[in-house]
């Protein structure tokens, strides 16, 4: 698809959204339209409104969480994975939902959720170490726990974050003891 294909699934999206405002999928889709068309910022717009239809919608959290990602918003990247693992969990490894406008089945499969945690997962501790190495001890404890509620198989990250929390009782002792 060009540019052009885009552009013509935006205004059919939108098209959809103005006739049927309700229709979570279409905000989604839009959301997935305007993402590979360079406009993440809509993107993200239409994926949270998505999820304010249908706050089960485990595709349009997982989309949300890509956007997150890219304009580096580790917060919400960490909130909404959490909901997405829960609802993820709840289903029993699959999505069996089904669309709200054709009854279409929807299945989410485990490697989301890999793909995820294996993608951010080093630029989360990258910045835990950055606060670390500045000696904000409070920041890194935080960022090593979102690392760790991503992978929680990931040993460097109790690691880091054990050090953090050693530093944030006792700030005189040499940081450069631990690493």
């Amino acid at each position: 698809m060009n540019e052009a294909d885009y552009t013509e699934s935006i205004i059919d999206f939108t098209k959809a959204t103005d006739l049927y405002p309700q229709y979570p999928e279409a905000y989604n889709s839009r959301g997935v339209a305007k993402k590979v068309s360079g406009d993440n910022t809509g993107a993200f717009e239409d994926f949270s409104k998505a999820i304010v239809l249908d706050s089960t919608f485990l595709q349009a959290y997982i989309n949300r969480i890509e956007i997150e990602g890219a304009l580096h918003d580790y917060h919400g990247l960490y909130e909404d994975y959490q909901k997405a693992l829960r609802l993820y969990s709840k289903s029993k490894h699959t999505l069996n939902a089904t669309s709200s406008l054709n009854n279409t089945p929807v299945v989410i499969d485990t490697i989301d959720f890999i793909i995820i945690s294996k993608k951010y997962l080093k630029e989360i501790i990258a910045i835990g170490n950055k606060k670390y190495n500045e000696n904000n001890f409070k920041e890194a404890v935080e960022y090593y726990s979102m690392a760790i509620g991503l992978n929680p198989e990931y040993s460097e990250s109790y690691f880091f974050r054990a050090n953090g929390r050693f530093l944030l009782k006792d700030c005189h002792v040499e940081t450069s003891l631990f690493l």
